[in-house]
């Protein structure tokens, strides 16, 4: 199946996409056999108890999960991912939508929600494209992973449980949805 860019129709499938792609890592977290991205080489940051909310005491905070590689550091969270590589300013996908932003650089272990994020962020960058298609080969990277580490059936499961289940994608289509939109950036030169 091929996906195209017409209007805005393409990243809002990537928002859907995307929204998925979050249910299925915290699936990832709470599965059976261990916590896959733990597996996979990221790191658990627990929420520092000293900024929970009062709400929170009785409730298990949420933790931020990094992973640093010789090419990027990612963060992924509750409330979105993160994507920081070099020098750049970091890449920010907010939860609920496919909107990716820069930020300025950010140590990525201090981030546990989303007021730990800067305000401020850069409009128009020639950073931008680059970022954006170095986290999707991310998210395609990481889903070839979990499908050789897991099996097909796996992340079908996990799309069974999201009450949010879309006709335009499903979970054991994550890996070649984020291959062909990484293609379909790149050939229209919106990433390179």
């Amino acid at each position: 199946m091929a996906y195209q860019i017409s209007g805005t129709s393409q990243w809002k499938l990537a928002g859907v996409a995307f929204d998925l792609q979050m249910w299925c890592w915290g699936c990832d977290i709470k599965q059976s056999e261990g916590n896959l991205l733990m597996e996979y080489g990221f790191l658990r940051s627990p929420f520092p108890h000293s900024n929970a909310d009062s709400h929170m005491k009785n409730a298990k905070p949420p933790s931020t999960y990094h992973l640093a590689t010789s090419r990027f550091t990612v963060s992924l969270g509750g409330w979105g991912a993160l994507l920081s590589k070099d020098d750049t300013p970091t890449i920010f996908i907010r939860r609920d939508g496919f909107k990716p932003v820069l930020l300025p650089r950010v140590v990525h272990t201090n981030i546990h929600q989303l007021d730990d994020l800067p305000v401020e962020y850069f409009e128009n960058s020639h950073t931008l494209p680059e970022l954006t298609n170095e986290f999707i080969r991310f998210f395609e990277n990481y889903e070839e992973w979990v499908l050789h580490t897991k099996g097909a059936c796996y992340r079908h499961e996990c799309g069974q449980k999201w009450i949010k289940k879309s006709p335009q994608i499903s979970a054991q289509r994550l890996r070649a949805y984020w291959g062909e939109l990484g293609q379909i950036l790149q050939t229209a030169g919106v990433a390179s």
